[in-house]
């Protein structure tokens, strides 16, 4: 009976895998028709000064921050910031964002930088 179970958890994560490379996107979809990538980064932003922050707006907060941070890295006009890097910040709630967060930062020729999720 407990093979059984292994067997099936086994089954359920390899299902889950396969979902995950389907959601898989290319970067090209984010740019515009004219727009090409002059630049390529991975970070890791630390998050902390979220933390001081009340409870209730930290999460909104780290996202402020991210912005705010890629910004100044970047010095770039215009953030966007991936729907999966926003759901990593939010994972966790409103209280409780990660301290620190590994992103990749692409920049582009139209003074755009765009974050996704290294």
């Amino acid at each position: 009976m407990s093979e059984e179970k292994e067997v099936r958890k086994g089954e359920i994560k390899e299902e889950v895998k396969e979902e995950t490379t389907e959601e898989k996107f290319k970067i090209e979809d984010f740019l515009y028709e004219d727009e090409s990538i002059k630049e390529e980064r991975i970070m890791t932003i630390n998050l902390r000064d979220a933390k001081k922050a009340p409870l209730y707006k930290r999460s909104k907060k780290a996202v402020k921050l991210l912005k705010e941070l890629v910004k100044r890295f970047t010095k770039q006009k215009e953030i966007w910031i991936s729907q999966e890097v926003n759901e990593a910040i939010w994972k966790r709630g409103i209280k409780k964002p990660p301290r620190k967060i590994k992103v990749k930062i692409i920049i582009t020729n139209k003074d755009r930088a765009l974050v996704f999720s290294a």
